[in-house]
């Protein structure tokens, strides 16, 4: 009985390492995707800077009590079951954490699909979809916060709301990919910009997605397979950082596509107001006619 105490201890232990090593590797890049956004786009609106340092706060937040939640697990338990069994309140603060990221990044691309399309239905869709989610997350998150189970009772016993909020968000994510690449390829055909440039948009986005919504994926079979086990543990860990990270990537991307003869709110790629702008030739930068600015005004 203790050799199989002890045993979970080490398996539950293995997993939160190793997708606690991942989750740090994400944020330092997300840390230098902050910096970088901030010294390449100091001139950008109050909107993109406050997204930015909301869900740079939120991930920061999320880091440092996933840490305290392994110092627990490892250090202050150090092998007590008396110690590890309750579920620890700075893991219930990184989970709760997710659930803000969530929101934020979905409503960040439902706000690209919308500016293709000009689609209020698309949006009413993603954004019902969005909410339904954060919902649900908030209620299932605060149950782990605030109770006292068992952690070895804990997966099964929530397997149902987790994985129901699990699904909804990997829903929303789907429609995202499929809603991005739709109407990036529906635009294309209005502007003049170049075919490779087109490519590398639908690539990037649908990159994105196809990351986030994979381990979003992973981690709902886990729950529902597996919610004892706690192989989603590690998925958990990850999943969050990467949409983090997404938007950051997505916003400095901005750079590459200017460099690529993109005009970025303007022939300075430092004074962007938020968003990609494909306008017309007053400059050598200049890739699409004023007819079909309206097209496409911004990408972020």
């Amino acid at each position: 009985m203790v050799s199989d105490a002890l045993g979970f201890i080490q398996k539950v232990q293995t997993i939160f390492l190793s997708g606690l090593v991942f989750a740090l590797i994400i944020y330092g890049i997300s840390f230098l995707q902050v910096c970088r956004y901030f010294k390449r786009f100091p001139r950008d609106g109050f909107a993109p800077k406050a997204t930015v340092l909301t869900l740079w706060l939120l991930d920061t937040i999320g880091t440092i009590m996933a840490v305290l939640a392994f110092h627990h697990l490892t250090i202050a338990a150090a092998g007590d079951m008396s110690k590890f069994l309750p579920v620890p309140r700075t893991l219930g603060v990184e989970v709760l954490s997710i659930t803000p990221i969530n929101l934020i990044t979905q409503a960040f691309f439902a706000y690209q699909i919308f500016i293709l399309s000009r689609n209020w239905y698309v949006l009413g869709v993603l954004g019902l979809l969005s909410l339904a989610s954060f919902a649900y997350g908030l209620y299932f998150h605060i149950l782990w916060l605030t109770q006292d189970d068992n952690i070895m009772n804990f997966g099964a016993a929530y397997r149902t709301t987790n994985a129901v909020y699990q699904s909804l968000v990997t829903a929303t994510d789907l429609l995202i990919v499929f809603g991005i690449r739709y109407f990036l390829q529906a635009t294309a055909p209005k502007l003049t910009a170049s075919q490779s440039l087109i490519k590398s948009l639908i690539i990037t986005a649908v990159a994105r997605g196809v990351v986030t919504t994979f381990f979003q994926f992973i981690t709902v079979i886990l729950v529902a397979a597996r919610p004892a086990k706690f192989e989603w543990l590690a998925f958990h860990l990850i999943v969050g950082k990467v949409s983090v990270l997404s938007v950051f990537v997505t916003l400095n991307l901005r750079t590459a596509m200017h460099k690529k003869d993109v005009v970025i709110s303007g022939s300075n790629p430092g004074q962007a107001s938020g968003g990609i702008k494909f306008a017309a030739g007053e400059s050598s930068s200049t890739l699409v006619s004023q007819e079909s600015a309206h097209t496409s005004k911004e990408f972020v």
